[in-house]
């Protein structure tokens, strides 16, 4: 391919290109006709689009270049082959081109342009909630340079071959409830020359997320909670981004029967350990589920029903999360523990069940037991 593209290069530039760019010869015809950027990551579709060649013939940009130079038939079984043996440069005037060192059309003054580009196009519109770098569209002149500024940050972005571009604000913006707050945005095209646009501007709306509330319910078939095994529930922030989200409440256990007894009786906290700050093993650290980690243990009050040392069969609503409203939630296991084939639980929005993971699931480290998604 590099040698038929070769001599098609050579035979267009009457031998001025001998060297390729980048180990690519359509890159270095591009730049000696004063093309700068490829189109969608293709120089052969940025040579069409400066010959006038706005779409591909037969689905091939290839093919659509050989009809440009009056080619219709392939040679040797390629269109390359043809480009490189029979395509005619076309005869036309040139001028040196001052600003970029190249060699251009005589009908545009490239060398001392002083028009500004049109102010670019874009519109204002409202995000969804919980979308805080937000993505902006829009067209302007081709091969231009754009400039948008929201919230006092600034960013850039290119147009392609077709004026079209998309600049991503980085810097997290804040919501609010519907409408959500309002953000001027300030867009700008430059052209090589370096003339800049008249600005557009409009508003954007963010929205942010609002939240529901999931509530949990755990169980264990034998009656001595979950043995140190516990997993905790995932929200997914971006596309394959998933983070952990901290429950609402501290509960907390006793480390015997007595203690729960006292405390039931009288309110003493003698024995007391929180799930959230204590450890219950001190040299074990994955008995320590902190803030993420949910789970249930012998001795925590509202075990029931049961009695002794077996009364830990379920704990109902005792743990809860706020949730955006929208989105892809999972649960992902993070300690074994023992006796992983007694445990099971189920989520729940209100009274309505979202999922339940039964007895018998995996429990080994990292398995994502369940998936989920609210809308």
């Amino acid at each position: 391919m590099q040698s038929v593209q070769q001599t098609y290069v050579f035979n267009q530039t009457n031998g001025a290109v001998t060297e390729p760019v980048n180990g690519n010869w359509l890159q270095a015809y591009c730049e000696f006709l004063g093309v700068t950027e490829p189109v969608n990551s293709s120089w052969l579709q940025a040579l069409c689009i400066h010959f006038g060649i706005t779409e591909p013939l037969y689905g091939s940009w290839t093919i659509a270049l050989a009809n440009y130079y009056g080619i219709t038939q392939p040679v040797n079984a390629t269109w390359w082959y043809a480009l490189a043996t029979e395509a005619v440069a076309p005869v036309t005037d040139l001028i040196w081109n001052e600003v970029t060192t190249f060699w251009n059309d005589t009908d545009v003054n490239w060398a001392t342009d002083t028009i500004a580009p049109d102010a670019p196009v874009w519109s204002g519109q409202t995000f969804p909630e919980g979308v805080y770098t937000p993505t902006i569209t829009g067209t302007a002149e081709p091969f231009s340079t754009i400039t948008l500024i929201a919230n006092a940050q600034i960013y850039t972005g290119q147009t392609d071959g077709l004026g079209d571009w998309s600049v991503q604000i980085t810097n997290p913006l804040a919501g609010d409830l519907p409408p959500g707050i309002g953000y001027l945005v300030s867009v700008t095209a430059t052209d090589g020359a370096g003339n800049v646009s008249p600005a557009t501007d409009d508003t954007i709306y963010i929205v942010a997320a609002q939240n529901v509330t999931l509530t949990l319910d755990m169980f264990d078939s034998y009656g001595d909670g979950w043995n140190n095994g516990w997993f905790q529930l995932e929200y997914e922030t971006s596309p394959g981004v998933w983070n952990p989200i901290e429950y609402n409440e501290n509960p907390f256990r006793f480390t015997t029967l007595q203690q729960l007894l006292d405390y039931e009786n009288s309110g003493s906290t003698v024995g007391q350990q929180f799930y959230k700050t204590d450890q219950f093993t001190v040299d074990n650290p994955n008995y320590v589920s902190g803030i993420y980690g949910m789970r249930f243990e012998v001795f925590e009050p509202g075990g029931l029903p049961g009695g002794g040392s077996t009364g830990w069969k379920q704990m109902l609503d005792a743990r809860s999360w706020d949730v955006p409203a929208t989105g892809n939630f999972r649960t992902v296991v993070k300690a074994l523990g023992s006796y992983t084939p007694e445990r099971s639980y189920t989520i729940k929005q209100g009274a309505t069940e979202i999922v339940s993971v039964p007895q018998s699931t995996s429990w080994a480290i990292d398995t994502v037991q369940a998936t989920f998604t609210l809308s």
